[in-house]
């Protein structure tokens, strides 16, 4: 991996980070613009009260976030743990995700999503199937 590779590494990570807080910053902004019905289901379930296991599925989804955010910046770092810790929090992510029922995403946030996973996607696969794996083996 050169130079280049590297900055791209970096670029990737960077890009997930402004992604993520955009998804959820836009997301906040978007639901006040949702049509009435869905507005009124998303406070009707924000009062129901969460199961043990709704409570221990957003307390692992929790987890694998700052496992997530953590294991980034072990990429930045080019740390080895960093490489195994970014695929097992993702991998809780999208397993336990939709475990946590329907979720009610407005478009642009919707897509910041979609686009959060790609380059998540993109990032596994340069860390483990590119020459950029030696610089976490080192």
């Amino acid at each position: 991996m050169n130079m280049d590779s590297k900055q791209i590494l970096k670029n990737l990570i960077i890009a997930q980070w402004i992604v993520l807080f955009a998804a959820i910053f836009i997301g906040v902004i978007e639901r006040q613009y949702l049509p009435d019905s869905l507005r009124i289901y998303l406070e009707e379930i924000a009062k129901v009260e969460m199961t043990l296991a709704e409570t221990a599925n957003l307390s692992i989804i929790l987890i694998a976030l700052v496992a997530y955010l953590i294991s980034s910046a072990g990429l930045l770092l080019y740390k080895g743990w960093g490489r195994w810790l970014y695929l097992y929090s993702n991998i809780v992510g999208f397993v336990i995700g939709p475990l946590l029922g329907p979720m009610i995403n407005p478009p642009f946030a919707g897509t910041l999503d979609d686009l959060w996973a790609v380059l998540v996607g993109l990032t596994i696969g340069i860390i483990y199937f590119s020459d950029a794996k030696k610089f976490f083996e080192e």
